[in-house]
């Protein structure tokens, strides 16, 4: 113990030194900005990309969406109030970028077009999404989200608080499969949604986000996940659950979205994982 005091006592004064005669100051330096996850379109004429920065009024960090059109000098997208944006992907049309972003209904899918405008919301589940990919078609998204808390453990939170067992409780995360409709996402919310039949509204659609169908279930969790060119399955990585370590025994599947038959398709005793 001696020892270690003294070694990191050392790293302090060599770093207070190293302060002092710093071209940069360690503020500076902290509020550098960081562009990073860039993403091409279809047509190859764009590149998004997230740039992330400090925000020290908030003692965070913020990130926000950025796109390059042909060359031309990069314009900011998104503008997160009280929150940030982030992973960026084109639609297959090449007309919208979608992203990821927390603006009070926890963490959902929204598109913005590629010439600028307001983002629009495009999914609305209630448990957040964690990851996402396009349809060959654009017309299918399929995403990632974590298992919602069985009624035993929203009673078990409500008496005792939030709590944890490290490595015995996690949430296994599967794919869920959403039908995309621009008209829908567009004028969602537009019309009330009545359901008397002495409504004079007659459109059954009433024009509201689209709902996602859960496409994988199981005893095991979904750690990263594409399409298949086709678009009639997608391929994912399939292990016992979340765990760091549960990751040595990953295997490769492949589910057919129509009827969500799972083949594996890469069993090994050691780790089987798409590249990222």
């Amino acid at each position: 113990m001696k020892y270690g005091i003294l070694l990191l006592l050392n790293i302090f004064f060599i770093a207070a030194e190293a302060q002092k005669n710093a071209s940069v100051s360690f503020e500076k330096w902290l509020s550098l900005k960081q562009p990073g996850a860039p993403v091409i379109s279809p047509n190859g004429k764009y590149i998004a990309y997230t740039v992330t920065s400090t925000d020290w009024a908030n003692n965070g960090y913020d990130t926000e969406l950025w796109l390059s059109k042909e060359g031309e000098e990069p314009i900011q997208l998104t503008r997160t109030i009280k929150g940030s944006s982030s992973a960026p992907a084109f639609t297959p049309d090449n007309r919208y970028i979608s992203f990821l972003s927390d603006r009070g209904e926890k963490t959902q899918l929204y598109i913005i077009p590629v010439h600028g405008g307001e983002a629009l919301q495009v999914t609305k589940d209630e448990d957040g999404i964690a990851d996402y990919d396009w349809s060959p078609t654009g017309k299918q998204i399929v995403y990632l989200k974590a298992e919602p808390d069985s009624k035993k453990e929203k009673a078990m939170k409500d008496r005792y608080g939030s709590f944890a067992v490290e490595g015995s409780e996690y949430k296994q995360s599967h794919l869920w499969l959403l039908n995309y409709d621009y008209d829908s996402v567009m004028l969602a919310g537009l019309y009330p949604c009545y359901t008397s039949k002495d409504s004079t509204f007659k459109n059954p659609d009433c024009y509201k986000i689209p709902t996602a169908k859960k496409l994988t279930e199981g005893n095991y969790t979904v750690a990263g996940f594409s399409w298949n060119p086709g678009g009639r399955s997608v391929i994912f990585n399939k292990q016992p659950n979340p765990l760091i370590n549960s990751s040595l025994h990953s295997d490769i599947a492949m589910i057919d979205i129509t009827t969500k038959k799972t083949d594996i398709m890469v069993a090994n005793p050691a780790n089987d994982a798409l590249a990222a």
